[in-house]
């Protein structure tokens, strides 16, 4: 991972920096012996940041909605808002005076310029405030310590580091940085929303007065914390799911619950994970029209597929063992098999080599607990149907 420095990021805001980036811009930056020696030709001393830069615009293309001129080091872009996820934040700050605290390369902060009334972003590092002035050319920055506050009557936006210099993430609270605690101690009354891990200890965190799941594109990105004003009165828990090219939709903990708990229909259903990690699976199959299969598990069961997920049409149910599920899926002329699983101490990668598959058929193995009953249900997986929900 390379180490830029000031003086790197004032050569890549040259023109002869620009004109460097643009000629690596052209290669494919598959041979590294080759992109060294080039970078050489194009940058000089400066070679190695001037091919960092571009191997990780290439990279943020997956992450942001148009890189092609962003400044970035690696572990910035790693914690760098997706801009969908971004893009929906700035729409709940609308309007708003909003600092962003931790406001790193500005992937939070450019989609806020477009919709707050005003904004600022600041941060501790020299090199990432740096980057953000090229990122975000039109928003005033400042070099401040997040736990010294430095504006008036905003609103705090912050996204604490949530991984140490070993690349581990941090899951509580007071190992992130800056610490959770002291930041909501430093801006007391006002009101804060504060990105966070999804895996994040939510019982720590009483202050939070509403806690968002964010998914995209099936993969749970974030826990957003809301507090004061920026809360929705009467909801504590939020899953909002996003995916490209399909209307976001939300559910929350005021929603109705009532859902029941049957035996299995035509179809199993796995929740978005944001919805799971919300603890809003309830919530969801009432929405649905869908039933438990088990109270203390996420999957869900129904007569018809509900839109904008994919779900799994049941083949067979059996009592789960290894042999029953092998004989199972010889019946079925199972050769390429995704394994689902979710309250038994199974290992997908450790089992599938177990089962011996030779058939020519693909399937997917929910495998679950149903009461005390661990259970194998053989399936057809089906793309999700258009949403409009």
């Amino acid at each position: 991972m390379y180490r830029f420095t000031t003086a790197d990021v004032a050569y890549l805001r040259s023109t002869a920096g620009t004109e460097a980036l643009t000629a690596l811009a052209n290669r494919p930056l598959t041979d590294r012996l080759a992109d060294v020696k080039a970078a050489r030709q194009l940058a000089g001393d400066r070679f190695a940041a001037a091919l960092e830069t571009a191997v990780l615009r290439k990279k943020a293309t997956a992450k942001l909605a148009d890189p092609t001129n962003w400044l970035f080091c690696d572990a910035a872009l790693q914690q760098a808002t997706a801009t969908a996820v971004a893009q929906h934040r700035a729409t709940r700050l609308q309007g708003r005076d909003i600092h962003d605290v931790t406001c790193g390369i500005g992937a939070d902060l450019t989609e806020l310029a477009a919709v707050a009334n005003r904004c600022v972003g600041s941060d501790i590092d020299p090199i990432r405030l740096a980057m953000a002035a090229h990122n975000c050319p039109d928003v005033p920055l400042l070099q401040a310590d997040a736990l010294h506050p430095v504006t008036r009557n905003t609103a705090i936006l912050a996204d604490p580091a949530r991984r140490d210099n070993t690349g581990r993430r941090r899951w509580h609270p007071a190992d992130l940085m800056p610490p959770l605690p002291d930041l909501v101690e430093a801006y007391p009354g006002r009101d804060l929303v504060v990105k966070c891990a999804p895996g994040l200890d939510f019982e720590a965190v009483p202050w939070a007065n509403e806690i968002e799941l964010i998914s995209l594109d099936g993969t749970v990105r974030e826990a957003c914390l809301w507090t004061g004003s920026l809360a929705t009165p009467g909801i504590h828990r939020r899953a909002t799911v996003l995916r490209h090219n399909q209307p976001q939709w939300t559910i929350t903990d005021a929603d109705p619950d009532d859902c029941p708990i049957r035996e299995p229909g035509r179809w199993l259903i796995d929740p978005d994970g944001a919805v799971v990690r919300a603890g809003l699976v309830r919530q969801y199959a009432t929405r649905h029209h869908l039933a438990q299969l088990d109270p203390r598990i996420a999957y869900l069961t129904g007569d018809n597929q509900p839109p904008g997920v994919r779900a799994f049409e049941i083949l067979d149910q059996l009592h789960y063992s290894e042999k029953t599920l092998r004989a199972a899926l010889r019946g079925f002329d199972v050769g390429a098999l995704e394994i689902l699983v979710r309250g038994l101490d199974v290992t997908p990668d450790v089992l599938r080599p177990r089962l011996k598959l030779t058939g020519t058929e693909p399937a997917t193995v929910v495998l679950t607990r149903i009461g005390n009953t661990p259970t194998a249900f053989v399936c057809r997986a089906h793309p999700g149907l258009p949403s409009g929900t």
